[in-house]
């Protein structure tokens, strides 16, 4: 089974220890040389962070960096082999993405396109790509995601 919950201490290590190549090698192209640190440099300046755990272990940690009184940031680390996940995860994760659209309507995030499992994740959760950024020569997605709350 599977659950998303507040990111202990140590989920940290554990992804970081199973992380996927992709999102490894994303990171590295960003410059960070210690990635375990930058991913608990995340953990503390997101307004709200989370791990999904499956059949007990933690398989990816997420987080929420407001960017305006109603924007955020999404940033996720997983695991290789997302998509192999059960579909029955990716749906929960669809709805507690809804759940969080209350309070940010607009949600951003970028995605390495060297990493198609997590391209696919975040288009299948809604988010559109927006532009292209280069960075270090390489290619990043830019992808955002709005709800209309009747405004």
């Amino acid at each position: 089974m599977h659950n998303i919950r507040p990111v202990q201490a140590e989920d940290v290590k554990a992804i970081v220890s199973q992380a996927g190549q992709a999102a490894l090698e994303a990171l590295r192209v960003l410059g960070v040389a210690d990635i375990e640190s930058a991913v608990h440099t995340l953990v503390r300046s997101s307004s709200l962070t989370r791990t999904i755990e499956h059949q007990g272990s933690p398989i990816a940690v997420f987080g929420f960096v407001p960017t305006s009184a109603t924007g955020s940031s999404v940033w996720l680390i997983a695991i290789d082999n997302l998509s192999a996940l059960p579909p029955s995860l990716i749906v929960q994760a669809k709805d507690y993405l809804q759940e969080v659209a209350k309070d940010f309507p607009k949600l951003t995030t970028a995605v390495w396109e060297k990493n198609p499992d997590h391209i696919r994740w975040v288009q299948w959760l809604g988010f559109q790509e927006t532009s292209r950024a280069h960075i270090n020569g390489e290619v990043f997605l830019n992808f955002v995601r709005e709800e209309n709350h009747g405004i």
